[in-house]
């Protein structure tokens, strides 16, 4: 009998200690918010943008109607989190949170919840150039952002062999090639060029 009635207080003790921590943490959410409040509107906005981010999406709840999607945003960043994005009402800016939450976390799994392939590909190219992770990059299979892609990690990284790997007759190998030659100063890189173009990019870098 003493045994149950000691485990029966056991449970009762964590029971209070846990409402006690989830009542002390929602104490920290509200009187964050409270403190947010007695900025001005400009630094309110940042402030529980900030706050969403170190306290997740409970701060949301505490927030008006116009704050909410960028509160959910920040909440999803910061917990790197997508599925709080769900909670964002227009499509397009529910994709922007996934690509935001891919990109600020190097979370790919998040472009999955992107429906459109072709945003997600964009998305996936600002994380390919975010981390200079030419691998993502390769991935890509609309010509023109895979293009752009290899050409600005090129110009990040001073990398030549970026500018090889985009397909041939992309509008982006070219300009790859002359910004590197520009960058680098070196006029045989323009040899890479055709004709119509290796002039321009030979009066442009000198020699």
């Amino acid at each position: 009998m003493s045994r149950n009635i000691w485990i029966i207080t056991l449970v009762i003790s964590g029971s209070i200690l846990m409402f006690g921590v989830i009542s002390n943490i929602n104490v920290g959410v509200k009187s964050g918010v409270e403190s947010c409040k007695l900025m001005n509107l400009s630094m309110y906005d940042t402030c529980i943008n900030q706050l969403a981010e170190q306290k997740g999406k409970s701060v949301c709840k505490l927030v008006e109607a116009r704050m909410l999607d960028d509160c959910y945003l920040h909440a999803a960043i910061g917990d790197n989190r997508p599925a709080i994005c769900q909670n964002i009402n227009a499509d397009w800016d529910k994709d922007e949170c996934f690509g935001k939450v891919a990109v600020l976390n190097r979370n790919l799994k998040s472009l999955e919840y992107i429906p459109n392939k072709l945003n997600k590909e964009r998305w996936l190219a600002k994380v390919a150039i975010r981390y200079n992770e030419s691998n993502y990059c390769r991935l890509l299979t609309d010509v023109n952002i895979h293009g752009e892609c290899y050409k600005t990690l090129a110009k990040n990284t001073e990398n030549i062999d970026y500018c090889f790997a985009i397909d041939i007759g992309s509008i982006h190998k070219e300009p790859c090639f002359l910004d590197l030659a520009m960058l680098l100063h070196d006029n045989s890189i323009c040899g890479h060029m055709n004709s119509l173009l290796k002039g321009k990019c030979m009066s442009e870098v000198g020699g």
